[in-house]
């Protein structure tokens, strides 16, 4: 299933779930449980929009030139850039026309939490 197939789904969980919970119920623990169940929806739609996907490099490339990226290549990855006309690393100054495939931006980095520390 595609990310975007995956939105959809939750998305029209997340409406049946709203229509539910506005609706009146006898039942308080009812409306509790449409009440957690729209905000699980909610959650899981903001984890998947997190999640990072292959950009095609026919798509589109990198608008921040000197932004460091993923990079997907016919043998691997890499972490590399876009400048100039060029893809590039640390460990290679430029890769041939068709050798890089895909990208995406590299996640933030790790940053422990205070009971962590």
């Amino acid at each position: 299933m595609t990310q975007e197939k995956l939105l959809n789904v939750l998305d029209e969980l997340l409406d049946n779930c709203e229509y539910n919970y506005a609706r009146p119920h006898e039942n308080e623990n009812l409306t509790q449980v449409y009440a957690d169940r729209v905000e699980a929806m909610k959650i899981a739609i903001d984890a998947v929009q997190a999640v990072p996907q292959w950009i095609p490099v026919s798509e589109r490339l990198p608008e921040n030139r000197n932004q460091e990226v993923l990079i997907s290549l016919k043998w691997g990855i890499d972490i590399g850039g876009y400048s100039d006309g060029e893809w590039h690393s640390e460990w290679i100054n430029h890769y041939d026309d068709g050798e890089v495939l895909a990208w995406m931006p590299l996640p933030k980095p790790y940053e422990p939490q205070e009971s962590e520390e």
